[in-house]
């Protein structure tokens, strides 16, 4: 147990006299017991065992990674017949190779929540605007490491995707493109016979443009059933995409 003494009066550098203490009702100061009271740590129960902050999404990329490693590679070993595979710091300068890793992109007009809310008056956060740019470069990335992919059109590359990409390396340091290939299409798990099932075709969604058709939305809610007549799912097992479903000449215009 500590024991304070509360004298306003008294200079806290000097140490109280025995008369102070004596007023106070205690015992001279060679006789004032002084004890430790034990050190709790609470914080364990927020710690989460075997997490490593520092890397925040590196190991659910790398788990995706080697799950689809699998699949990728063997699809590509059927386009690239004969192109042998390696690691991405192990392409060898000059010869043709075929990298399997995550593409990746840097994109300098991709927004920053942090920096938006800091530059921008709070009702302009949040405004859709175009993060694609010119000076977007793409890399791909494996354990080893990460090369930059030249003479492919960025634009077109979806970030986060596991691809497999031939190509030869270069003297700069980069991985000229010649082609891409990714995993395909998963298998689809069959549905029990006794549910109703069928095939949706769409088409004319024009998805990106200004001619976009306002019923897309509605169209989500039929195929999810969420248009009133519950089990509209149950109708469709496959839905095909048709023609003009995205439209890339107004993309250009712009």
């Amino acid at each position: 147990r500590i024991r304070f003494i509360s004298i306003m009066t008294v200079d806290l550098l000097c140490q109280p006299t025995e008369a102070e203490l004596s007023a106070e009702g205690s015992a001279p100061s060679s006789q004032v017991e002084v004890s430790r009271l034990a050190r709790v740590q609470c914080s364990q129960q927020f710690s989460v065992a075997g997490a490593k902050q520092a890397l925040q999404y590196a190991d659910l990329y790398f788990w995706r990674l080697n799950k689809l490693r699998v699949p990728v590679k063997a699809e590509a070993e059927q386009v690239f017949k004969g192109v042998p595979h390696c690691r991405v710091l192990d392409a060898a300068e000059g010869q043709e190779s075929v990298l399997v890793g995550t593409i990746y992109k840097t994109m300098k007009m991709k927004p920053n929540i942090l920096d938006e809310y800091k530059s921008k008056p709070v009702e302009q956060v949040g405004k859709s605007t175009s993060i694609v740019s010119d000076d977007d470069v793409a890399v791909v990335e494996d354990e080893s490491g990460r090369v930059n992919l030249a003479g492919t059109d960025v634009g077109m590359l979806p970030t986060g995707v596991v691809a497999a990409i031939k190509g030869i390396a270069q003297e700069n340091g980069d991985f000229k493109v010649s082609a891409i290939s990714f995993a395909g299409v998963p298998p689809v798990a069959p549905k029990p016979a006794s549910l109703p099932s069928g095939i949706l075709f769409v088409s004319s969604l024009n998805l990106g443009g200004d001619s976009a058709s306002p019923l897309t939305g509605v169209l989500l809610d039929f195929i999810a059933g969420w248009t009133g007549n519950m089990g509209n799912e149950r109708h469709f097992n496959t839905v095909v995409l048709l023609g003009d479903s995205c439209d890339f000449a107004s993309e250009e215009q712009k």
